[in-house]
């Protein structure tokens, strides 16, 4: 035994255990089997290993030192649970929707287009990029009309005439002699020639009734009326251009993308003074919110001045009163002067139904206008409807 301790010595390099210290040092561990346990070195010979395996077994309390500890935590008195975080969905983040707020534009269908529009009052501002290729489009709008209109050169259309009716005065003169003053006022005294020139019954018809007095017997005075009329015009004429409330200038785009456009859907950013608007084609009701703010533009105005009014003027120079037998103007004439002297016509009739007074054409004839010309029927060049965002 002795020789075994020696070899076991030279083999492992460590303390040299025989059969003596074994057994001492069974005894004094006989209460701390770890000290024994992991005190041996497994060399060649295995009996002294066995030995204080033995020592170590019968004196040990019976747990093997070399066992994992015992978990002194208390049992769990419920279900499972998951600790961990519990998992959170993200959807993917698409585009912002289009509104004015992040200045988005949607723009209307219907024939409506984006376009920069700017009012200005003296230097027009040049367009917008993705506006340049096409020339700008200088536009006016409420076109200001007053006093744009005079009367023309009034010129007389037609002859004139004398029109009004006839006074008649009369004496009676009994056999030869030169005719009276002709003082007394005709039953009727006046002879309406209404129309003028035209056949007409409104005068003293005479006869050899009792209370008749008979043409033969008469001397005659006609005065002739005074009134001249005539056809005449005075054409209104433009005297100056028209005024405009605004002036203004929109922009055509260059293709489909200028202003930011996928689509119908716009993100212009117009620089000032240019808005974001949209335009159509003749009169429009402007499509609703944003596009709110009207301007009915064009890029001229065209109108018309009324006539003037105008009126005949001139003197009357006499004329013929023609007296017939019949109610039509036809038989049995008899002409006087119309010229406010009293004459003896020289009557073959004693009775007369009808007459017709001729007018000598009147002297002096002039034409003068009167009134004011107005515009009229205003209409807007390439005239569209421009709605603006506010």
């Amino acid at each position: 035994m002795g020789g075994l301790g020696a070899v076991a010595t030279d083999a492992g390099g460590g303390a040299t255990l025989d059969s003596s210290s074994a057994t001492a040092d069974s005894g004094s561990s006989s209460g701390s089997s770890g000290a024994s346990s992991s005190g041996g070195d497994d060399g060649p010979s295995g009996d002294s290993t066995m030995s204080a395996d033995a020592s170590s077994g019968s004196s040990s309390s019976g747990a093997d030192s070399t066992a994992p500890g015992q978990d002194s935590s208390m049992a769990e008195s419920g279900a499972p649970i998951d600790s961990s975080a519990p998992d959170t969905y993200v959807a993917e983040a698409g585009p912002p929707p289009c509104t004015t707020a992040n200045g988005c534009y949607v723009i209307p269908a219907g024939g409506w287009q984006l376009v920069p529009f700017a009012t200005y009052t003296s230097t027009a501002p040049s367009c917008p990029t993705g506006f340049t290729n096409a020339p700008p489009n200088n536009l006016v709008e409420g076109p200001n009309l007053s006093s744009l209109c005079s009367c023309g050169t009034c010129s007389v259309m037609g002859p004139a005439t004398c029109t009004g009716a006839v006074s008649d005065f009369y004496d009676i003169r009994f056999g030869g002699g030169a005719a009276g003053s002709c003082g007394t006022a005709g039953m009727p005294a006046q002879n309406s020639n209404s129309p003028a020139g035209q056949c007409g019954t409104d005068l003293y018809n005479g006869g050899t009734g009792i209370g008749d007095l008979s043409y033969k017997n008469l001397d005659l005075k006609y005065v002739t009326p005074t009134t001249v009329t005539g056809q005449c015009t005075s054409k209104g004429t433009a005297t100056t251009s028209p005024s405009y409330a605004e002036t203004d200038r929109s922009c055509t785009a260059d293709n489909a993308q200028s202003g930011g456009c996928n689509g119908n859907q716009c993100t212009p950013g117009f620089a000032s003074p240019f808005q974001v608007c949209v335009a159509k084609t003749g009169v429009q009701t402007c499509p609703g919110a944003p596009f709110t703010a009207q301007h009915l533009v064009g890029t001229s105005v065209t109108f018309t001045c009324t006539d003037c009014g105008c009126g005949v003027t001139g003197t009357c120079s006499g004329g013929t009163m023609k007296l017939f037998t019949d109610n039509a103007c036809k038989n049995g004439e008899l002409d006087v002067p119309a010229d406010g002297t009293c004459h003896d016509p020289s009557a073959g009739s004693d009775s007369y139904g009808s007459y017709q007074y001729v007018a000598n054409a009147p002297s002096n004839v002039s034409c003068q206008s009167s009134g004011s010309s107005d515009p009229q029927n205003a209409t807007l060049a390439n005239e569209q409807t421009i709605c603006c965002a506010p």
